[in-house]
């Protein structure tokens, strides 16, 4: 079950509960760990190519199914070429949830 991030009265945000569903999404996908890792700063897919060491077509795949879950958005949605995402605060929640859950093999 998914429910909404609120504001507390200091203005931070924070989860009403874990969305294990999303968390279960992020441990399947290795490439899909790299490309929402590396979006703590807006980049452009080339840019997450270079640092992630992937071929820009996993980063536009990875791209697509974080953005169809909204972990990510696109900053720059009408340009043509040259667009930069960045991740969403559901993928900011997420991501930190995901690194209590992950383990290293």
């Amino acid at each position: 079950m998914e429910r909404v991030i609120k504001k507390n009265k200091k203005g931070s945000f924070f989860p009403a509960a874990i969305n294990y569903e999303i968390i279960s999404f992020l441990m399947r996908g290795k490439r899909r760990n790299k490309v929402l890792y590396s979006l703590k700063s807006p980049k452009m897919p080339k840019e997450i190519a270079d640092n992630c060491k992937l071929s820009a077509s996993n980063v536009s795949a990875s791209l697509k199914e974080l953005f169809e879950k909204d972990l990510i958005k696109c900053i720059t949605p009408n340009e043509k070429i040259f667009k930069f995402y960045q991740i969403t605060k559901k993928g900011q929640v997420a991501l930190n949830h995901f690194e209590k859950y992950s383990y290293k093999s």
